[in-house]
């Protein structure tokens, strides 16, 4: 009798998770340029150099999969069809119908008086709660979902249920919300729908509320045009690319809540293409070929994390290459068959750090079973295809479960593959150079990364190297230090 009512009250405090204590979080990534530049690092076609952290690897954990190697079909891209994934204990609470198989992990406030909750529920449910303002409903996203609710007091009850193909799975949930205020420190997210999240400094784009003015426009245009005058001379061979990348909230506006309507007309991604173009660089414009892969199987940017995903880097990187190819047709993008795509649960989460959901994401490489976690596809090369070592000796994740940007990656670094048939190019980005960093340098004979976030145009460095690219990559947000730099 004392065992069935001990086993009654521990499937009881399972239930009834509360999200008001919040974690210890420190540490942190930011996008802005860093305050101390690393020396670069010559990187030949030689014995592998490992600058990342010890314990980092390249490989994803196989413990992290619920599908095998996502699904993929002989083209080289997962099905599109739905996945067989076996959910037999995912779920803590999935044990019977009679039981609540949706539970609650986090809870915290967005944008006040809005409020998000995160927790787990069965692979394809629909997740809704319903309170005295009303209910809201969000898809989940392989057995995760989020749920953006109205919180203008400090709590507020909750009814949560979930529903597959519109039948009800598992008991209600009662839940009382108390969202946790993350500190001023904190960068603003926004809780879409679906388990997606957008960062609030995209939201001036988004809205369009940003728009340059016709002076500023035209200050870079004469900028640009005079770099391209003086690069006639001092390196006649060398071309400027702008590789702008779209932020998440402008490709899936459908996943945006409807109080952020966009007012203007014109948006600052358009104008800065257009400038780019008037002043005879080149803009590789993403906004059509993510149009037309936005609902592919594979998604084009991490749902807790603000960066496109290495499938949206393959995609901006078959765009630059097509491009580049031109001139260059040894340089011709590899198809997507030359790569492995495996899919799996990852730490991901720069805008779960920034709602105070994670502990220590940046700073610890321990990724314990009470955090957050998304599912998404982690690309390498396929068995079998040659390459460089010079390309893979830099881990671009923190970990093999944490698909967050590895500090090897934010330092200048030159790679070389020894290829005299590849072209050279010059790389200043920002952290969205992580997704192609090694694709990007398997295509050139020689790659001088500058160091994240480091933009500086140095005509003295360019001449003495004469490459035959300049490649920005920079996304939507960050267009200011291009504009005005």
């Amino acid at each position: 009798m004392k065992k069935a009512l001990f086993l009654a009250i521990a499937v009881l405090l399972v239930l009834l998770v509360s999200c008001e204590a919040s974690d210890n979080v420190s540490g942190g990534a930011s996008e802005e340029p860093s305050a101390a530049s690393s020396e670069s690092s010559d990187v030949s076609d030689g014995p592998a150099v490992d600058t990342s952290d010890p314990g980092d690897s390249s490989e994803p954990a196989e413990s992290t999969d619920i599908s095998e190697d996502g699904e993929q079909s002989s083209s080289g891209f997962p099905s599109t069809g739905p996945i067989d994934v076996d959910v037999s204990g995912f779920d803590e609470t999935s044990v019977s119908p009679e039981e609540c198989r949706v539970t609650v992990r986090k809870c915290s406030y967005s944008e006040k008086p809005y409020a998000v909750i995160v927790g787990k529920c069965d692979i394809g449910a629909t997740v809704t709660a319903e309170s005295k303002y009303g209910s809201v409903s969000s898809e989940s996203w392989y057995g995760w979902y989020s749920v953006r609710i109205y919180c203008p007091d400090s709590s507020v009850d909750l009814t949560i249920t979930q529903t597959i193909n519109g039948a009800r799975v598992g008991a209600e949930l009662k839940y009382t919300a108390r969202p946790v205020t993350p500190g001023s420190e904190m960068w603003g997210v926004v809780a879409g729908s679906d388990y997606q999240f957008f960062f609030q400094k995209m939201l001036p784009d988004y809205q369009r509320t940003n728009s340059y003015s016709q002076y500023e426009i035209d200050r870079f245009v004469t900028r640009l045009e005079r770099r391209i005058e003086t690069l006639q001379t001092a390196s006649p061979n060398t071309e400027i690319i702008y590789m702008i990348v779209p932020a998440s909230m402008s490709v899936y506006p459908e996943l945006v809540p409807d109080d952020y309507a966009v007012v203007g007309k014109t948006s600052r991604y358009e104008q800065v293409v257009n400038a780019i173009n008037k002043a005879g660089a080149v803009a590789i414009d993403l906004r059509e070929a993510f149009a037309e892969h936005k609902n592919d199987a594979y998604p084009l940017y991490f749902k807790c994390d603000s960066h496109w995903s290495d499938y949206g880097g393959y995609i901006a990187y078959c765009e630059l290459f097509d491009y580049i190819s031109k001139e260059f047709p040894s340089a011709a993008p590899r198809p997507a068959t030359d790569f492995k795509w495996k899919g799996g649960l990852y730490k991901t989460g720069d805008m779960l750090y920034y709602l105070q959901m994670t502990v220590n994401t940046y700073n610890s490489k321990t990724i314990t079973e009470s955090d957050i976690l998304e599912y998404s596809w982690y690309r390498t090369f396929a068995d079998g295809v040659t390459v460089p070592s010079g390309v893979t000796n830099v881990s671009r994740y923190r970990a093999s479960t944490q698909l967050v940007y590895s500090d090897a990656v934010t330092s200048s670094n030159t790679i070389r593959t020894n290829r005299p048939e590849l072209p050279s190019a010059i790389v200043m980005r920002d952290s969205f150079g992580t997704q192609v960093y090694d694709i990007l340098a398997e295509r050139m004979n020689t790659t001088w990364y500058k160091s994240m976030w480091g933009y500086t145009y140095d005509i003295s460095d360019i001449t003495a190297k004469q490459p035959d690219y300049i490649i920005y990559i920079v996304a939507e947000w960050n267009m200011d230090y291009i504009v005005g730099n």
